[in-house]
């Protein structure tokens, strides 16, 4: 390489690490058990990363905190030494000021402080809190939307759920759909008011709403925000309806994306947990709905357009007792476990998607190794650009023309001509495509680089500009 056509390959490096900064604001792996929060608050420069918790009883959470007896979250860390994060040298409890830590219940609001161990329960927001905010480089909002005695197949039926038809003693009936009221004998004239289905999905969405209109009342100083994940914690109300479990599957699939379109976030990351009592080949109610929410985690490919950003947590071996129904006999520790696994699986799939992001600019790359210095470069960067810069030098020698794109390249692309205005435009449209899947930016990028190349080509040969 020529000095002039180092300077040139440049701008397209810098511009990948700057893109990489533009991913979700990941840390480091999480360590385990966490260190304690240091107190220091969240750098502000970030949006706030807002995690929204729904479901029912138990996402509300019944994990009772006093008393130094078994079962207690007092007695599980001061005296059998669990979760040391939660309490400091002096045997406080310990404050994340990076995390805030938010509940709302229909129109009454019950937490708006900083994530520390407050009141006489705890859900799992304080293991999912402590983790999450371990991981993200940005501040945090735990946003809990939820009511007890809930069930999806009708209370939290998400919007576009039809009515369907199942029998009973003989009968065919029809299921109402989202907003229709009731159940009723096929041929009769259905119900035409009360508690329609997904009434309170409705409130629960509405009552967080409201928490991100008044941001700044709820994480002080914050200006905007993203929806960057949901927890799901819910299910034992289906137990009790043979046509809700039935349908529980096809309802949670319609949930996780009604609730990506609602609060305009298509990349949120969705993690649910299994009801605790459920063991894998269990049948009967609790068997489907069991088998419907392990279904939709992306890892077992039955909804590719869940793969990488839905995650479920069996939760059977990390229970202490009890059950959804009896609140898992009030077990804090059934809680703190619940909600840690839930949140490292929440960091997993941000982890995952960092990964997945800059692999998918890998054909701008000649080798792996090219690829793991730029993966080094975002995990230890800072929000200098000049130091990003500064990094992004250090590995242009790396990018070569000779060997990029691989088979899949169209068939009239000589890689050794791809020139570096193509390898740039490729980065940027990999930079605006920020808010897209991983899938999609990637075909951005190729097909900017591919067009450039060929208007290139097209302005070397004389014949102008090249018509897109």
């Amino acid at each position: 390489m020529t000095s002039r056509r180092r300077t040139r390959s440049f701008f397209p490096i810098a511009t990948i690490a700057i893109t990489l900064l533009a991913l979700p604001a990941f840390a480091a792996d999480v360590p385990d058990p966490l260190p304690d929060p240091d107190g220091k608050p969240a750098g502000m420069t970030k949006p706030v990363q807002v995690y929204i918790l729904m479901g029912q009883s138990n996402m509300v959470g019944a994990g009772r905190i006093a008393g130094d007896k078994n079962g207690t979250l007092e007695h599980a860390v001061k005296t059998k030494q669990k979760y040391p994060y939660l309490v400091d040298d002096a045997g406080k409890w310990t404050i994340r000021n990076d995390v805030r830590n938010v509940r709302v219940m229909n129109n009454r609001g019950f937490n708006n402080e900083w994530m520390t161990i407050t009141g006489r329960t705890i859900g799992p927001e304080i293991g999912i809190g402590h983790y999450v905010g371990h991981a993200v480089d940005a501040p945090v909002l735990i946003l809990k939307s939820c009511i007890g005695n809930r069930c999806l197949g009708f209370d939290l039926l998400p919007p576009g759920s039809e009515q369907f038809e199942f029998e009973e003693k003989g009968k065919t009936m029809v299921h109402a759909g989202y907003k229709e009221f009731g159940i009723w004998e096929k041929g009769t004239e259905p119900p035409k008011s009360g508690w329609y289905a997904g009434t309170q999905y409705d409130a629960d969405v509405d009552a967080a709403k409201r928490v991100l209109k008044q941001l700044d009342k709820y994480y002080p100083g914050a200006k905007e925000y993203e929806v960057a994940g949901f927890f799901w914690w819910q299910g034992d109300k289906d137990r009790y309806r043979s046509y809700w479990a039935e349908r529980y599957e096809t309802n949670l699939v319609q949930l996780i994306k009604t609730l990506r379109k609602d609060f305009n976030a298509p990349n949120a990351k969705f993690v649910c947990a299994t009801l605790g009592q459920t063991e894998k080949g269990a049948e009967g109610n609790e068997g489907l709905i069991l088998n419907a929410q392990l279904a939709v985690d992306g890892k077992t490919s039955k909804y590719p357009e869940f793969k990488g950003n839905v995650a479920t947590v069996y939760t059977n071996p990390i229970r202490m007792g009890g059950a959804s129904n009896g609140h898992y006999d009030g077990n804090a520790e059934t809680y703190m476990n619940a909600g840690e696994a839930m949140g490292r699986a929440m960091v997993e799939l941000i982890k995952n998607e960092v990964i997945q992001r800059h692999e998918c600019l890998s054909p701008l790359a000649p080798d792996l190794r090219s690829v793991r210095c730029w993966r080094v470069q975002f995990q230890h960067a800072d929000s200098s650009q000049k130091a990003t810069k500064e990094r992004a030098r250090r590995y242009e020698n790396e990018f070569d023309d000779s060997n990029l794109w691989g088979a899949d390249r169209p068939g009239d692309w000589d890689p050794k001509r791809l020139g570096s205005r193509a390898k740039g435009g490729a980065a940027n449209a990999a930079h605006r495509g920020g808010s897209e899947t991983p899938d999609a930016v990637c075909r951005s990028a190729q097909e900017t680089a591919y067009r450039t190349h060929r208007r290139d080509t097209a302005e070397r040969a004389g014949k102008g500009r090249y018509a897109e």
